[in-house]
């Protein structure tokens, strides 16, 4: 299994692509994890990893400053300057003790081998009450099967990622000293104008560069399940969200 910084300094900047694309395709995804989060003005929040720096640059319109946390400096390339950026592992955060208001996390803690020592991070990080939202794939979901089977088969890289079982993301939390967890699996869909823009974002969001347009279109409809309707077309995607809070010390 290549490491996180490993397959992002290699296709972190077909995922980057891919966003600007089409901004607008899992706009959904990103709402589930920020709307779990008490995000006010002025406050400061750790968005890890940040690739390109996605979810950071839907928290500005929130009136909060964001420190994008991106391992791979590749993939870092087109985070805006309006946020902060730090470059170093997932596992050891170059920030101080209780630096931040809140951690936010979306889809790339699949990637470490030991997420543990991430959740210990972000227990460091985090202020007193200061809050942390995650997201990540599910064990044993469609998108599980399309990730660590299609995309494996179809990338430069491979997928081998470790998801989540129910339950694992609570266990993980409460263990790095958070409280008030709460878990949930969120079914929801990503969206875009035609198919052929679908295909090819999902050819370089995930890299399989194995594949023509019209494979990857088979594969999402086997592995996933799409539908026309009145406003373009819907992928079927799911995550599985958690939120807690700093307890104390």
């Amino acid at each position: 299994m290549l490491s996180y910084e490993e397959v992002f300094q290699r296709r972190g900047n077909l995922y980057n692509h891919a966003t600007q694309l089409c901004p607008e395709a899992r706009e959904i995804e990103r709402r589930h994890l920020l709307d779990r989060l008490p995000i006010k003005p002025g406050q400061l929040i750790c968005d890890a990893p940040a690739g390109g720096g996605y979810v950071a640059d839907g928290i500005m319109p929130l009136g909060a400053k964001v420190i994008c946390v991106e391992p791979s400096e590749a993939f870092a390339e087109t985070i805006s300057e309006d946020h902060a950026k730090r470059i170093c592992s997932l596992e050891n955060l170059d920030l101080e003790d209780s630096a931040v208001d809140h951690v936010v996390s979306l889809a790339g803690l699949h990637h470490l081998e030991a997420p543990v020592d991430f959740f210990q991070e972000a227990a460091r990080v985090v202020k007193p009450d200061g809050h942390i939202a995650v997201a990540d794939v599910q064990a044993g979901s469609p998108v599980d099967y399309f990730l660590n089977q299609t995309v494996h088969n179809a990338s430069e890289t491979g997928h081998d990622g470790n998801f989540f079982r129910d339950g694992e993301l609570t266990d993980l939390l409460e263990k790095a000293g958070f409280v008030d967890v709460r878990e949930k699996c969120e079914q929801f869909s990503w969206t875009f104008p035609n198919e052929e823009v679908m295909a090819e974002f999902c050819w370089h969001l995930f890299g399989m560069i194995k594949l023509t347009p019209e494979e990857v279109l088979k594969r999402l409809a086997e592995d996933l399940g799409y539908a026309s309707t009145s406003s373009g077309i819907e992928l079927q995607w799911s995550l599985i969200y958690a939120q807690a809070k700093r307890c104390h010390d």
